[in-house]
């Protein structure tokens, strides 16, 4: 090997050296920086005719496993959505109270239980009384608040939503920045270029935290954007997201993708043509954090307030609404029973219990004044074959006539014999069905009506104040735990509690009304309308008021405990990928310092040659002169 050759090989050494030292020293000087992975200089051994020429330097490259990057970005999705669920639902299990604490709701629905208990055995007692009237403003007034917490819970989504998108806005902008200085930096590789690389996907890390993402490579670096999906979100342009969030919601507040019927924020994307795409309507998010935020405010927050609104619209109803027995009635060897549909008001019932063979059944069917709010309510059979029905009365009694007869089936014959009656009757001779009993329920506005029914609660929303169930234009059950408040004329005057008619008086021990409010309350049971998500359209829930106030906070609570125990384990899952990630691909500085100290010796090594060589050449020209 001549000295031309040895000083070039030395020189080569020298350079490829000095570019692996800064190539480690730039590793080194960004071990913490959040997104960096490990860069490596690729050398290229240099030959001729079989022999080494020296060296050049090659590509700067990343230490990137593509598989566990994309598992990483996978799961960050998975825990965007797991931990925005979690927060809110234990906010949301915080609402009820601490179990035992004396403002928790189920402790005051108690407590009411007792007070009543007392009142049935002293209903002389103005304490008594005045205890019950007392307990029972505090429990109406922990519905109330509960709801407006909830209704702040969903308000403060739509914020996190308004936040969330911005974020994701801020993020497309910047990967289309970064994405174009890949492009132009492709044809030149180095650590620019690798460095443009890291943040773009740092970039792109943090917006799989907020939405569902897949990732496409293109042409000289450059990469596409969609939704899990398909719906695109960058393709070398950002689209951008809208979200035309609102202030506050209400209980009636609800997405739809009707704008017109519309009081919830929607999230669209103006495509690069110019038009408008709804993401919710297309099903385009479906995990990270948005789609989490987005179920909670349209499903979970929505069903809580529907079973704070149903435990709110039964325990008024259950003490307002009388229940009278139909007329026994017959037509030939028919039987059954008339009922006076006169004192019913919109969302009152009426109900039939028939028997068909040896199957028993009971229809309830309800009062509305509209076919769609009839449609809307309509539910059962459960497992015992019982049926709820919604009626529309607007088209008179011969509909109503129609209406329960295309109910019951061709077994029964129903009809309206005069006024406001309606008959039902039996198939008579054939003996294959009967009817069992018959019954309205409706509401009663007076506090002496001579029964021991009585508005205890009322609805101040609506025109009369009373509540009754209508369930025209949504329905007056929704939002009603927010309104729910004591009769004021009985806070006023607790006599009422005992007093139902004008010839009582006020200082009788009669324990009709007291024992009629707790078995109402306490031991009576109800259908609950399946709506709530408590219970299902072919088996609604049916049991006391207490059963389902425990059905609410049992259900609440498993969904948070469920939600937190979820978010452990997912946090243990992208933590083990992380680090499995970061050992891959991130910066050990010790075995950076190792390689420093190896790249120093190595240029001293070459430095020496150099200087060796060059003394070589004095030498040379010395003997030369």
């Amino acid at each position: 090997m001549g000295l031309t050759t040895a000083l070039s090989n030395a020189l080569s050494g020298l350079n490829v050296t000095q570019s692996s030292l800064d190539v480690t020293s730039q590793n080194i000087a960004n071990a913490q920086t959040a997104g960096y992975s490990r860069k490596i200089q690729n050398n290229v051994m240099n030959a001729s005719n079989g022999q080494t020429r020296g060296v050049s330097t090659g590509q700067v490259t990343r230490a990137l496993d593509d598989v566990l990057q994309r598992s990483v970005r996978a799961e960050t999705t998975n825990s965007g959505f797991i931990n925005s669920k979690a927060e809110y639902l234990n906010r949301m299990d915080a609402i009820f109270g601490k179990p035992g604490s004396t403002d928790a709701i189920d402790t005051l629905f108690n407590t009411l239980n007792t007070s009543l208990q007392g009142l049935v055995t002293s209903p002389e007692s103005d304490v008594a009384r005045t205890k019950v009237v007392s307990e029972a403003q505090l429990l109406a007034q922990r519905l109330n608040s509960m709801s407006t917490d909830l209704n702040g819970l969903r308000s403060q989504t739509e914020r996190s939503l308004t936040e969330a998108v911005g974020q994701a806005n801020n993020l497309l902008g910047q990967i289309e920045s970064i994405n174009k200085q890949v492009i132009s930096q492709f044809a030149l590789g180095g650590m620019s270029y690798q460095n443009a690389l890291d943040a773009r996907d740092k970039a792109i890390a943090d917006l799989s935290e907020l939405v569902d993402l897949r990732v496409n490579n293109g042409e000289q670096g450059a990469i596409s954007i969609s939704t899990s999906n398909g719906t695109v979100l960058f393709d070398g342009t950002a689209l951008k997201l809208n979200f035309d969030g609102r202030d506050s919601l209400t209980a009636q507040s609800r997405w739809s993708a009707d704008s017109t019927k519309r009081d919830v924020g929607t999230i669209s994307i103006l495509n690069n043509n110019g038009t408008s795409y709804d993401l919710i309507a297309g099903k385009s998010i479906r995990g990270g954090k948005i789609a989490g935020l987005l179920e909670l405010r349209d499903t979970a927050f929505v069903d809580a307030q529907a079973q704070f609104d149903e435990l709110a619209a039964q325990l008024a109803l259950s003490l307002s609404n009388t229940t009278t027995q139909g007329t026994a009635a017959t037509s030939g060897a028919a039987t059954g029973f008339d009922l006076n549909l006169s004192p019913l008001q919109s969302g009152n019932t009426f109900s039939v219990e028939v028997q068909n063979g040896a199957a028993r059944s009971i229809y309830t069917f309800i009062k509305t004044t509209d076919a769609t709010s009839a449609a809307a309510i309509s539910f059962g059979p459960t497992t015992a074959g019982d049926r709820t029905v919604g009626i529309d009365f607007s088209g008179g009694l011969s509909s109503v006539v129609s209406q329960v007869q295309a109910a019951l089936g061709s077994g029964y014959t129903v009809s309206n014999p005069s006024g406001s009656n309606l008959r039902i009757l039996d198939d008579g001779a054939a003996a294959t069905t009967n009817v069992l009993a018959a019954s309205t329920s409706s509401t009663i506005t007076s506090l002496q009506s001579g029964k021991a029914a009585l508005p205890l609660f009322l609805d101040p929303g609506s025109v009369s104040g009373y509540f009754t169930g209508a369930p025209e234009n949504g329905g007056q059950t929704v939002g009603f735990a927010q309104r729910i408040s004591l009769n004021t004329t009985v806070l006023n005057d607790p006599s009422a509690l005992v007093v139902f008619s004008s010839t009582s008086a006020a200082g009788q021990g009669d324990p009709t009304r007291p024992q009629a409010i707790l078995d109402a309350i306490k031991n009576s049971s109800h259908t609950f309308n399946p709506k709530a998500n408590i219970g299902s359209t072919s088996t609604p829930y049916q049991g006391t008021l207490g059963g389902y106030l425990q059905r609410i906070i049992s259900l609440q609570s498993g969904k948070a405990e469920s939600a937190n125990s979820l978010q452990d384990s997912q946090s243990v899952v992208l933590n083990n990928l992380q680090a499995r990630f970061e050992d891959s691909t991130g910066v050990d500085v010790d075995q950076e310092m190792a390689s420093l100290t190896v790249l120093q010796q190595m240029y001293s090594a070459n430095a020496r040659v150099v200087s060796a060589i060059s003394d070589m050449f004095d030498v040379l020209l010395r003997m030369a002169n």
